[in-house]
């Protein structure tokens, strides 16, 4: 018999794969990135510090989701008059399954999300779901084996090979988004480059008295309405004003002599 219910799935499910849900887990991990880490991950060759900074993020969602679960179970098997802690209970992978639904696209798209890039397609999130299914029910099933609550025994740690499986994967997530980020920041400043070309307004043969009599809503329509493009071009103007005067000033004072 299954321990969670048909309701109670549609209820985890809703919880559990969401990105309110890693979302903070996800941004804690962004911020201890550096510079160095971000470089490792574009290269797909990580050091002994980015790896272990991406393991502790698998680590870190498989517990989160894990603790959810098991805090749910426990609540409803406390209702059962015939169940005590160390039970043997158990909670099957097609009930976890249900439970965290497409987890690898969930966590794709945190990622993304965190990191300000949209969505991302990573294909092989079924491989991701399938993992996190497997670790997050042994993590499940060995807090419900314990004989009490203030068992003692060791913590289940989750087996090396599914943590390597899964940090190849969030490494190549992370590097999606890297990639994705660089493309968007290559195109905004692309962007912005022609937009300061076509801003930019160079002067021909204008003459000092019309300079001198140019009003400020007639330059800001002869310009562009942008604060920073008006401004910049009125002081290149003014400049090249002061040294047509200061030449004309010096050959009339030339004249004289």
């Amino acid at each position: 018999m299954s321990l969670i219910s048909t309701p109670e799935r549609m209820e985890l499910n809703f919880y559990l794969a969401s990105k309110e849900t890693l979302r903070p887990v996800v941004r804690a991990f962004m911020n201890q990135l550096t510079a160095e880490n971000w470089q490792r991950l574009e290269t797909g060759r990580l050091d002994p510090e980015t790896s272990t900074r991406v393991t502790a993020l698998c680590v870190n969602v498989i517990e989160i989701l894990a603790q959810s679960l098991h805090e749910s179970l426990n609540r409803r098997l406390e209702k059962q008059k015939d169940w005590s802690p160390g039970s043997a209970k158990s909670v099957c992978k097609e009930d976890v399954r249900e439970c965290l639904g497409n987890m690898g696209e969930v966590i794709a798209q945190t990622v993304a999300e965190v990191q300000g890039v949209g969505d991302i397609h990573y294909p092989k999130s079924g491989r991701v779901t399938e993992l996190m299914v497997t670790a997050v029910t042994e993590r499940v099933n060995s807090r419900l084996s314990k004989t009490s609550d203030s068992d003692d025994s060791e913590e289940h740690k989750t087996s090396p090979t599914i943590l390597i499986k899964l940090r190849g994967h969030f490494k190549r997530i992370l590097k999606n988004c890297y990639e994705r980020m660089k493309t968007m920041l290559h195109r905004v400043k692309s962007t912005c480059t022609v937009q300061e070309k076509e801003e930019v307004v160079v002067p021909t043969q204008t003459s000092v008295t019309s300079l001198q009599e140019e009003k400020p809503g007639r330059a800001e329509s002869t310009v562009n309405k942008s604060p920073t493009i008006f401004h910049v071009t009125k002081e290149i103007l003014e400049q090249q004003l002061e040294e047509i005067v200061h030449d004309a000033q010096s050959l009339l004072h030339r004249g004289r002599r």
